[in-house]
């Protein structure tokens, strides 16, 4: 069905795209992975054409993950979340 809709199988769960200082645009793709999930071969794929192009890919299993990648890549973070869903995340 996705497929149908247009969607390259493989595609990250989470597309960022963040204005750099340089004019340019970065590009974040992030693979949202339970504990022991494991890459198919087409995320595999598509992982390394993100790295071709010069764009960033990662697999993140946990939210740390996803802020820490998001840190990496220059993309800043502002978040405000209430202690229920701290409580609901832990």
């Amino acid at each position: 069905m996705l497929a149908r809709l247009g969607l390259k199988p493989g595609w990250p769960d989470l597309l960022v795209l963040h204005p750099a200082p340089c004019g340019a645009t970065i590009v974040l793709g992030l693979e949202l992975k339970a504990e022991g999930g494991r890459q198919s071969n087409a995320q595999a794929k598509v992982a390394d054409e993100f790295g071709r192009a010069d764009a960033r890919y990662a697999i993140c299993r946990s939210l740390a993950d996803v802020g820490g990648e998001l840190m990496a890549a220059g993309i800043p973070v502002f978040a405000r979340v209430n202690a229920h869903t701290l409580a609901a995340l832990a």
